[in-house]
C-alpha cells in the first residue's frame, strides 16, 4: 500500500487500553468475513468458531496440502460446480473464477493458465484441490503453522462496500452498514464503527511491519500481557507479516491469549486482533479488518 509520495504505508490498528475489555465484548463475526481452521490429517475443522466434520482429512502431496474441494469452496462462501465430462472443478467467489482439472498442473484463474505444483486428484470417492493456490488466487490469506500441521485461512468479502474518499487523499472501501470518517483532532485518523457500537481507531505510519512490532509490545505490556510467541508468514522477511501471541493468567487461574495479525497484501495490509481464551477456545475478534486504499 502507497501514498501519493511513494512511502510504504502500513495501516495500523490502535485500541485505547483502558476500553480493550469493552471492545473484545463484541463477539459477532461477520457475513463478510471467513474464518477457516483446520489441521493435516484430522477431518474436524472450524468454520466462523463453528465446527464443521469433513468426510476425509487434509493431507500432503509433495508438500502442498490438499484439501476437500466443496468443503473449502463452500467453507469461503464461493460457488462449487463440478463437470463429471472434462473433470474440471469451478470455485467462484466475489467475481473470481477458479478452475482446476483432476490430473493437470494447469489452474484456470479467471480463464488465464496459471501454474500449479500438484494438480488436483480424486481420492477415497472425494475430490481434492491444493489449498494455497485455491484459497490465495481467491484472494484468501493462508497460514500453515509447522509445528503443529495446523492451517488457517481468512477471507474478506469487500464486493458490496462503500468507498469512502478521505482528505489525506486515501481512498476506502468499508461494509455499507458501517460508519466512517475522520476523528476532529487528525486527519491521518480514520474511525470505523461497526453497527454494533465497537470502534476501530485506524492511524498511518510509513514504518514496515518490522518497525512496528515494537509497538505491538508497547501497547499490550502496559496492561500486562506477555509477548508468547512471533510467527512469521515468511521466515526470510519480517515485512511480509507476522502474527504476535499475547498471554495473561485471569483471577481464576485460566489463561487468555490476544493475537495479533499483520498480513501485507498487493493492495493494502490486513491487521486484526483478537482474543481466545482456555475456557472456552473460541476466537472473538474486535475486527478483522481489511484495509484497501491506494
Amino acid at each position: 500500500m502507497k501514498m501519493k509520495n511513494g512511502k510504504y504505508l502500513l495501516a495500523l490498528i490502535l485500541i485505547l487500553l483502558f476500553n480493550v475489555n469493552y471492545c473484545f465484548a463484541e463477539t459477532q463475526i461477520y457475513d463478510f468475513y471467513k474464518q477457516v481452521n483446520l489441521v493435516v490429517g484430522e477431518n474436524i475443522a472450524t468454520v466462523n468458531q463453528k465446527v464443521v466434520t469433513m468426510d476425509q482429512a487434509a493431507y500432503l502431496n509433495g508438500g502442498r496440502t490438499m484439501v476437500p474441494f466443496r468443503f473449502l469452496g463452500e467453507s469461503l462462501g464461493a460457488k462449487v460446480s463440478w463437470d463429471a465430462s472434462t473433470k474440471q472443478a469451478k470455485l467462484s467467489l466475489s467475481g473470481v473464477d477458479v478452475t482446476v482439472t483432476v490430473g493437470s498442473l494447469n489452474g484456470l484463474v479467471d480463464g488465464k493458465i496459471v501454474k500449479m505444483d500438484v494438480p488436483a486428484v480424486n481420492k477415497g470417492g472425494r475430490l481434492f484441490i491444493p489449498l494455497r493456490f485455491v484459497s490465495e488466487n481467491l484472494g484468501a490469506i493462508v497460514n500453515y503453522y509447522d509445528e503443529t500441521n495446523e492451517i488457517s485461512i481468512r477471507y474478506s468479502d469487500t464486493s458490496n462496500w462503500k468507498t469512502y474518499e478521505a482528505s489525506n487523499n486515501m481512498t476506502y472501501k468499508y461494509p455499507a452498514t458501517w460508519s466512517i470518517g475522520p476523528t476532529k483532532d487528525d486527519q491521518y485518523t480514520i474511525s470505523v464503527k461497526s453497527p454494533n457500537g465497537s470502534e476501530l481507531i485506524t492511524s498511518y505510519d510509513d514504518r514496515k511491519p518490522k518497525d512496528l512490532i515494537s509497538e505491538f509490545k508497547d501497547l499490550f505490556s502496559v496492561d500486562g500481557w506477555k509477548l508468547e510467541t512471533t510467527l512469521l508468514d515468511d521466515e526470510s522477511n519480517i515485512d511480509n507479516g507476522y502474527e504476535l501471541v499475547f498471554s495473561m493468567q485471569e483471577k481464576n487461574g485460566s489463561y487468555s491469549y490476544i493475537h495479533v495479525f499483520v498480513d501485507v497484501l498487493g493492495t493494502g495490509s490486513n491487521i486484526g486482533i483478537c482474543k481466545t481464551t482456555e475456557e472456552t477456545d473460541e476466537m472473538d475478534c474486535l475486527i478483522f479488518y481489511q484495509i484497501m486504499a491506494s
